[in-house]
């Protein structure tokens, strides 16, 4: 894989914190014993310097296609970034005790975006059968309960039907109840209907606001307990 090295290292030392960093014991693909050198894992890349604190590292490691196991080896703690494919190599690498092998097995494991990917698809389910069961229970706050975006929709239709006429066809059919699920369960919306749904968006939470200061204007004010008159 092509790298550009100046955005690269530019990510490496970026100023916000990695995922994980610190000493691994790494094997030499020519030199076979195991030297100590410093790992910073951001996001799916994982880099390897000398010594903490260098500027250049000695390489980079991509985290994808490649699976994270533990292996045999006479150095304690080992496990291997083995790729997948016959001429594809295995880097092998050795923690200074358990608890730092199984914290560095767990965030190379889940630093791909095919992970990251996986995991977003299985939570979105999870979401959309949360949508269902719920039905349309949509409340944010107690006792304040959130329009249905199907009725803000129905009442935009009728008050822009002679205005934006193509915005009306690319809208969808069957819409979730709530803002957030429409966004994460029927994906259909097109792009040309942002300005739209940020308007209706924006409705509800206005509506929200105006009924809650209506119930904060209902309570009884306590009296003060000090009469500065």
């Amino acid at each position: 894989m092509k790298l550009h090295s100046r955005p690269v290292l530019s990510y490496c030392h970026s100023i916000t914190s990695p995922d994980k960093e610190g000493y691994l014991y790494k094997k030499g693909e020519l030199n076979t014993s195991y030297q100590r050198r410093w790992f910073c894992l951001r996001g799916n890349f994982l880099f390897y310097f000398e010594r903490c604190g260098d500027r250049e590292p000695l390489g980079i490691i991509v985290l994808e296609g490649c699976s994270v196991e533990l292996c045999k080896s006479d150095e304690a703690f080992a496990f291997a970034v083995a790729f997948q494919g016959p001429s594809l190599r295995a880097y092998k690498m050795a923690a200074e005790d358990q608890a730092s092998m199984e914290a560095w097995i767990r965030a190379l494991t889940s630093a791909s975006f095919s992970y990251l990917r996986m995991l977003v698809t299985d939570l979105a389910q999870q979401y959309k059968q949360l949508c269902c069961a719920r039905n349309d229970i949509n409340v944010i706050w107690p006792g304040v309960p959130v329009p249905s975006l199907e009725d803000k929709l129905t009442k935009n239709r009728k008050s822009s039907d002679n205005t934006e006429p193509e915005l009306m066809k690319s809208r969808p059919r069957k819409l979730a109840h709530g803002a957030l699920g429409q966004l994460l369960v029927e994906r259909e919306i097109e792009e040309d209907n942002f300005p739209r749904l940020h308007q209706m968006f924006g409705e509800e939470i206005e509506e929200l606001r105006r009924k809650w200061h209506e119930r904060k204007r209902d309570q009884p004010t306590e009296e003060a307990l000090i009469d500065f008159t």
